[in-house]
């Protein structure tokens, strides 16, 4: 017992040390996409209305489905948003606490598949170390969050618990709750089950358990979904289809190996894609030395050392293999290539490697030390170096904002800008595209709506000048632009302006590339214009 505690207080006192260190840098890496204020947004909008049913408000043309597949996620958000308010901290606190809690479950999966207290340590340092890992944990959207459930699930499944397999199918079908890529991290654990009950492992029953469980509690956020939006179905996959999401099972598969060759060519768009060269060369390795393992195991007959059916390598190739096939199953089904998403392969890939250098200890014992040194070290010069190019910062930009534009003024900008604004005084620029759809010109918009101050980003200008390459992020600015032009000429005068290589140029490629600066433009009545 005594030993227990001492071990447990080794654990939860790295993890803590983990939460402060990185809460230290939480708002400075990486740089805030549009997505965290998007969705941080919502919640604040759904906490100020006291509903469920709302749509984001700053998008009052842009389409928008209101459904329950995102609830657990704003539930979860809304005290932190409570308690830090809606500022940088408040937005990415819950990612930061997701993350801490991951590591622990982490340590959990591996220790319960095995594993001795220094592998299994050994392993939740690794992951912890990891960009990937510390980009996801600081990231405010909601993968980190699916990466808890999925882990949670894999503990469930290892555990000694009488229904297990219902309550891993429940944990799985929650994640529901938090994204609809729940059904991404369903597919790991369900193969795992799959293969178990395969080798006699797992009984059928308890495979219907974790099926049954799994489609009634994830069908309780479609159910909600219905309540809120009859239409939500269409209406979603319409959503899904403007952002990219591919239609055809072809096209999906075709597009798998072209976004693995992106993430290892750090191209992006808007989102930070952290230098993971190194993890996905040694990926391939690591399953097919994992393969020949396994392989060899099962063909000697080899199934445990103690009797238990609980062998540390098999078990822990198993959890990795079948991980890995399973997220790149559900990814492709998907065919929604994000970059944040790979995050979900990492803790395979870590399982693969504590199980192989879990082999390599019976005949080079120092590999197991100098395999992990290497990858912290690697994995800290490359977050010092990220941390120290990131030369904006999130809450200059917003203040800067809040010095030129008064209170309670009605702003358009993009969505990045919201933080300095209510959400009743906030509209964004993806609503422009969709004029001619209701018959209004630039005009008409910004009279209507009272508009009475414009944040103009030097990315506009780029955007438009480059078209059609970056439509992506505010849709097509070609029938609108010039009549903005025209619109700031005629009825607008300079309120101030300010250098923001960072922020007014959010394509990851061109930040910092020169000093992009934001214009704010406060509206004037026709009489003073004229």
């Amino acid at each position: 017992m005594k030993e227990n505690s001492k071990k447990n207080l080794i654990i939860f006192s790295y993890i803590l040390i983990w939460f402060l260190v990185n809460l230290s840098f939480l708002t400075y890496f990486p740089f805030f996409h549009s997505d965290e204020t998007w969705l941080a947004g919502l919640t604040k909008g759904m906490m100020e209305k006291g509903h469920l049913d709302l749509t984001e408000p700053f998008f009052d043309l842009f389409p928008r489905a209101a459904h329950g597949l995102k609830l657990l996620f704003h539930g979860f958000q809304a005290p932190f948003l409570k308690v830090f308010g809606f500022s940088g901290l408040g937005i990415r606190c819950l990612s930061l606490t997701a993350g801490a809690f991951s590591l622990y479950l982490f340590f959990r999966l591996l220790f319960r598949t095995g594993f001795s207290f220094f592998l299994s340590f050994t392993g939740m340092v690794l992951l912890s170390a990891d960009i990937q890992f510390i980009y996801a944990s600081h990231f405010g959207r909601q993968e980190i969050l699916l990466f808890s459930f999925m882990l949670a699930g894999f503990n469930s499944f290892y555990s000694d618990w009488r229904h297990r397999g219902i309550i891993t199918g429940l944990i799985t079908g929650l994640a529901a709750g938090v994204h609809p890529n729940a059904f991404l991290i369903a597919w790991p654990v369900s193969i795992l089950f799959l293969f178990e009950i395969i080798r006699g492992r797992r009984s059928k029953r308890e495979g219907g358990g974790f099926l049954i469980a799994a489609g009634t509690s994830s069908l309780v956020f479609v159910i909600a979904s219905f309540v809120i939006n009859q239409n939500f179905i269409s209406e979603y996959a319409r959503f899904g289809a403007s952002v990219g999401v591919r239609s055809g099972m072809v096209e999906r598969i075709s597009d798998f190996m072209p976004f693995l060759v992106k993430l290892f060519s750090r191209v992006s768009g808007t989102y930070y894609t952290p230098d993971i060269r190194i993890q996905m060369i040694l990926l391939p390795v690591l399953i097919v030395v994992g393969c020949i393992l396994l392989f060899l195991h099962h063909r000697n007959g080899v199934q445990t050392e103690d009797g238990t059916g609980l062998h540390s390598l098999i078990t822990g190739l198993l959890v990795g293999l079948t991980g890995i096939l399973g997220v790149t199953i559900g990814i492709i089904i998907i065919g929604k290539y994000s970059q944040p998403s790979i995050i979900f392969y990492f803790p395979f890939f870590y399982i693969l490697l504590i199980s192989i250098l879990s082999k390599a200890f019976r005949y080079m014992p120092w590999l197991v030390f100098i395999c992990p040194f290497f990858l912290i070290i690697i994995s800290g010069f490359q977050l010092q170096h990220e941390i120290l190019r990131e030369g904006d910062s999130f809450q200059e930009y917003n203040q800067a904002l809040k010095a030129i534009i008064p209170p309670g003024s009605r702003v358009i900008g993009n969505i990045n800008a919201g933080v300095a604004f209510s959400d009743m005084d906030y509209l964004d620029w993806r609503n422009f595209p969709l004029l001619g759809d209701y018959g209004l010109s630039v005009e008409d918009y910004l009279n209507d709506r009272k508009i009475e101050y414009l944040v103009y980003p030097d990315e506009l200008d780029y955007i438009y000048n480059s078209r059609p390459v970056w439509n992506i992020m505010y849709g097509n600015l070609y029938p609108w632009y010039e009549e903005l032009q025209s619109f700031i000429n005629r009825r607008c005068r300079l309120s101030g302006a300010f250098s923001s290589p960072g922020y007014a140029m959010r394509i990851v490629p061109l930040r910092f590339s020169k000093e992009w600066g934001v214009r704010v433009y406060e509206v004037l009545s026709p009489s003073i214009s004229e």
